[in-house]
């Protein structure tokens, strides 16, 4: 059982189960879904938030690399969609 601390500073006791509540995603003060919705970000930053929080404690080896290569990825998803974004609003001022 770990005890956390929410973005309001309350303590929570929380038991970890590899579902909902895997030891990796409570290292800290904070969960990585707690900053994230806190933060008002979209699906591809906190994707590739997460996966920079939580690689260090989920696995072992190649695994962290993978992680971190999941995260470049879903930063690359973010800069497309707004590229294209861009490119859209550029063209329907013309």
């Amino acid at each position: 059982m770990w005890s956390l601390c929410s973005l309001d500073g309350s303590v929570a006791n929380t038991v970890h189960d590899n579902i909902k509540n895997p030891s990796h995603y409570t290292q800290g003060k904070i969960e990585a879904k707690t900053f994230i919705v806190d933060q008002d970000m979209t699906w591809a930053i906190g994707n590739s938030v997460k996966y920079l929080v939580r690689y260090r404690w989920k696995h072992k080896g190649e695994g962290r690399i993978h992680d971190l290569r999941k995260a470049i990825e879903n930063i690359e998803i973010e800069i497309d969609k707004l590229l294209a974004q861009d490119e859209l609003n550029s063209n329907a001022k013309v």
